[in-house]
């Protein structure tokens, strides 16, 4: 029987062995499945990280263009604003003219019609009194004097028209070159117009896009916190 007793005896010590060598293979494959854990986690970590800091500069970056847009922005409405003004100065100055313009008409055709007029009345005096004085030889003087007073009014009234003429003239070409400026102003104003839509366009597209990065960068954050927190985890069970 002590045969068989060693045998049994070896044979547990065998089991035993098998056992201690199994625990041992499976502690160290566990040990190393941790620590590929730990490495994996530890990369993302540092990959994270990264674009964490990439996303942050890209935000410093769009804080400096955006506020570059904000000081052109700023720039654009002040002259809007100015060619706004002078565009209302150039239509009040308008006004005035044509309120000017048409006063000279009236008057100028007042002074017509009172030449007209005139010039009628002589025709009619000369005619009448050249067939009295044919007639009796009287009242040469008076006759004379008559037109000759008409003569010089009228002269006085000839010259009064010319200068409203002359003046109207003038104001016509006031007034295409005020016009022509206002034109100028107007295709001036429409571009600093266009600008301004563009830059502001460009300004809420930037603050979304800063808006959507910060979101990103906050659950970037949060994600790094959780790999911390596996990190420091997977470090005490391989302590």
């Amino acid at each position: 029987m002590f045969p068989f007793s060693r045998i049994i005896i070896t044979k547990y010590y065998i089991i035993f062995f098998l056992l201690i060598f199994s625990s041992t293979s499976t502690a160290n494959k566990s040990n190393h499945e941790e620590k590929l854990k730990l490495k994996n986690i530890q990369i993302r970590m540092n990959d994270v990280s990264t674009k964490i800091k990439e996303a942050k500069n890209k935000v410093d970056t769009l804080q400096i263009e955006l506020h570059k847009n904000e000081l052109m922005t700023f720039e654009i409405s002040n002259q809007l604003e100015n060619i706004k003004n002078d565009i209302s100065k150039k239509n009040g100055a308008l006004k005035k003219l044509k309120i000017e313009k048409e006063n000279h008409h009236k008057i100028l055709s007042k002074e017509k019609k009172i030449l007209i007029s005139q010039v009628k009345t002589i025709y009619q005096i000369g005619q009448y009194d050249y067939i009295k004085l044919l007639l009796n030889q009287q009242n040469i003087s008076q006759v004379g004097r008559a037109i000759a007073y008409y003569d010089y009014d009228n002269h006085a009234r000839s010259k009064r028209i010319k200068k409203l003429k002359d003046t109207l003239k003038n104001i016509n070409k006031i007034q295409s070159i005020i016009f022509e400026q206002t034109s100028k102003l107007e295709l001036q104003k429409n571009n600093y117009k266009s600008k301004l839509n563009n830059f502001n366009d460009y300004r809420e597209n930037r603050l979304n896009f800063i808006y959507d990065i910060k979101k990103h960068i906050e659950k970037q954050g949060v994600e790094l916190l959780l790999l911390k927190e596996n990190e420091r985890e997977l470090g005490k069970l391989l302590d």
